[in-house]
């Protein structure tokens, strides 16, 4: 054989064997998000088939508070594979800033009662109600 087929087949062999899988070689994993990074304090894996309600219940949330600490979720239809926050943080920093930054705060009863109370909307009637057709 020629040694310029002998170098080629060398060669070839050399491509191929670095192109195969070494099961010794580290699996990089990407860089995990430190704690400081993060503000949620604890996440759920969404199963296929769980709700925002088996969500929120399984971890004493509301389904408010949820949404409040997932911008963006939508809970219809729901999405598996995917990490939730369902932990307010460090002191409860998440929800609370969710909530500063909505602009709304969460009522009491009583302050719902007094604001009910003290409301000047009249009660509608039924038989006042304009169908469209003059009745």
């Amino acid at each position: 054989m020629c040694c310029w087929k002998v170098c080629l087949i060398g060669l070839f062999l050399h491509v191929v064997v670095a192109q195969q899988p070494n099961d010794n070689a580290a699996v990089q994993m990407p860089p995990q998000i430190a704690d400081e990074e993060d503000p949620c304090g604890k996440r759920h894996h969404v199963e296929i088939g769980q709700t925002c309600a088996f969500v929120a219940t399984a971890n004493h949330l509301t389904i408010d508070e949820l949404l409040l600490l997932n911008p963006g979720l939508k809970c219809n239809p729901f999405f598996s594979d995917v990490n939730l926050c369902v932990d307010h943080g460090a002191s409860g920093r998440v929800l609370d800033d969710a909530i500063a930054a909505s602009g709304y705060r969460i009522l009491s009863r009583q302050e719902m009662e007094e604001n009910l109370a003290g409301s000047h909307t009249p009660a509608v009637e039924p038989d006042t109600i304009d169908t469209g057709n003059g009745r």
